[in-house]
């Protein structure tokens, strides 16, 4: 349940974000375990206690905690940076309050739910609601996937897009490890980590002279650092990438292709014997994602529509009871598995007509609390 707003909170809120020139340079330090349960009284007087830590990064940590509820939640404490004057870097401040701006203003199964934000003296509290799954990258080296469940995710991801970009958000760091797949309910998707988003209608732009991210998921224009780019066509160059290291295990620029005389040529090869392994559909999306030229790159709306298509066409076919191996040489979703590791596997098959039947129900539940 979201609580009310809080002094801090309704502080941090009221900051126009237009501070600049600030050096980050200085820094606090890494915390240790004990100052961090010690810097944490503002959670105490929210009903949150910290339980235990669940992942930690140069910016800071995540821990699982409970409410007063016992309802479990995440949250993410980030360490202020201070400047020599001991005024807090402003643009790492601007950083951490939009990522919780967005989160608050955010209603979609897609994104992680916003919970409360506070802040010490040294500390920002971000808390969400904890995630009970794996990111891809964790369920990839668990096993494979089968491309109809490849696809529902992959729908699941564009739906999502499709709500934020609406928004005016795009998040600037869609990677296996920001893509949690639940547990229950099975199979559903929730984007995390919006330390990096951008909220463009609150800027005043459409484009941003930022270029941020993890390196093998950036679109050209973004290592080429083109200006006035708009980042939400980035995000979907991101989630191509993601596709492409699934089914193929490799990712579609090696470091060497990172320069930019090879990125202008758009030297994305689909030749691995990889994509014998799922259907043409999903090459094509997969191309169409990673389209070199943002101006004719696939949105999140066109792309949600194409997979689908190819979710409806996959139960449609399996509600006709054509036989098994049939379906393995003809199914428009396809049946073999696909890896991190490039694996095949046959067994996929045998559940192809309980996974297409699944998939549209589930499907248009998930989006029915949002329209696209």
């Amino acid at each position: 349940m979201m609580r009310k707003q809080g002094p801090a909170m309704a502080h941090a809120f009221s900051h126009q974000f237009d501070r600049t020139g600030d050096s980050c340079e200085i820094s606090e330090g890494p915390h240790t375990e004990t100052r961090v349960l010690s810097q944490a009284t503002e959670l105490l007087t929210r009903g949150i206690v910290l339980c235990s830590e669940i992942a930690k990064g140069g910016q800071g940590s995540v821990w699982r905690a409970v409410q007063s509820d016992q309802t479990q939640v995440a949250v993410k404490i980030i360490s202020k940076r201070f400047l020599g004057n001991g005024v807090v870097c402003s643009r790492q401040e601007k950083h951490v309050l939009r990522e919780a701006m967005i989160l608050r203003s955010t209603q979609h199964p897609g994104v992680v739910k916003f919970v409360d934000f506070c802040e010490s003296e040294t500390q920002w509290f971000l808390v969400t609601e904890l995630v009970d799954g794996d990111d891809l990258f964790e369920l990839l080296n668990k096993g494979s996937l089968s491309e109809s469940q490849l696809l529902f995710l992959t729908a699941q991801v564009l739906h999502t897009l499709a709500y934020l970009h609406s928004c005016g958000i795009a998040h600037r760091d869609i990677k296996l490890e920001n893509v949690m797949v639940t547990r229950n309910p099975k199979m559903c998707i929730k984007l995390i980590d919006f330390g990096l988003s951008h909220w463009i209608e609150m800027d005043g732009s459409n484009v941003v002279n930022e270029f941020p991210g993890t390196k093998q998921y950036k679109a050209p224009e973004l290592l080429l650092r083109v200006p006035n780019t708009d980042p939400r066509r980035a995000d979907l160059f991101a989630l191509g990438v993601i596709l492409f290291v699934i089914i193929t295990g490799s990712f579609p620029m090696s470091d060497k292709d990172l320069d930019a005389r090879r990125i202008r040529k758009g030297s994305i090869s689909f030749k691995s014997s990889a994509w014998k392994r799922v259907s043409e559909k999903t090459q094509n999306l997969t191309a169409a994602l990673l389209d070199v030229d943002p101006s004719t790159r696939v949105s999140a709306v066109e792309a949600y529509g194409i997979v689908k298509a190819q979710l409806v066409a996959a139960a449609a076919h399996a509600r006709a009871g054509t036989q098994e191996d049939h379906q393995e040489q003809t199914s428009p979703a396809g049946i073999t598995a696909v890896s991190a590791s490039g694996a095949g596997s046959k067994s996929a098959g045998r559940t192809k007509n309980m996974i297409s039947q699944m998939m549209v129900p589930m499907m248009n539940k998930f989006a029915a609390s949002t329209a696209v």
